[in-house]
């Protein structure tokens, strides 16, 4: 009776064993494939920007940099460089725009990468406006600035300045004024925003 117990035992552990085994084997297969997820993107990125191996490099290095920083992922980070890197930066540019797009992303909890994420948009908004690229920095809290100041969400503030900025920017017309509603010269907050923003730059 003692043997069947200790028999029963010792399959208990190695059954117990192989289970975490495989646990092992596919937590480090998924690392695996996030790690090649996280390469992919940055390849993409600096192919389409022209990047050097030491640019791409570089680039990834910024992305595990960004993802140890805020609590984005290294994944999040270099599909916001693939994005920046399809608005036509290089990559030194994308390498400076990253952080700016990071911290914005982070404050607004908002993807930084993806059709519609910050990097997208942020790179819309400056395109409009032909802001130059190096200004990352500065647009990044004016846009922070300008949606926690009139409470609106960065999504409607870009879609704002995507319906009614070429127009306004075409004629010349240069508009001023504030999200709240007890200042005198507050306006409606859709027809604002562009000039606020412009005029915050």
């Amino acid at each position: 009776n003692d043997m069947s117990t200790w028999s029963r035992g010792i399959q208990m552990s190695g059954s117990s064993l192989a289970d975490y085994g495989a646990q092992v084997l596919k937590s480090m297969y998924r690392a695996y494939e996030y790690s090649a997820g996280v390469q992919n993107e940055i390849w993409m990125a600096s192919k389409i920007a022209g990047a050097t191996q030491a640019e791409q490099n570089r680039l990834l290095q910024v992305a595990k940099q960004v993802n140890e920083e805020t609590p984005l992922t290294a994944m999040q980070v270099s599909s916001a460089a693939r994005y920046l890197a399809m608005a036509g930066n290089k990559a030194d540019a994308i390498e400076k725009m990253i952080p700016p797009v990071a911290k914005l992303a982070s404050i607004l909890n908002i993807d930084p990468g993806g059709k519609g994420g910050v990097a997208d948009m942020m790179t819309n908004i400056m395109s409009m406006f032909q802001i130059p690229m190096g200004d990352a920095a500065k647009v990044s809290d004016d846009l922070y600035t300008a949606t926690t100041n009139a409470n609106i969400s960065l999504e409607d503030l870009a879609a704002t300045i995507r319906y009614s900025g070429a127009d306004m920017k075409a004629a010349g017309i240069r508009v001023a004024g504030t999200g709240r509603s007890d200042a005198p010269n507050q306006i409606n907050n859709v027809a604002v925003f562009p000039g606020v923003f412009r005029g915050a730059i």
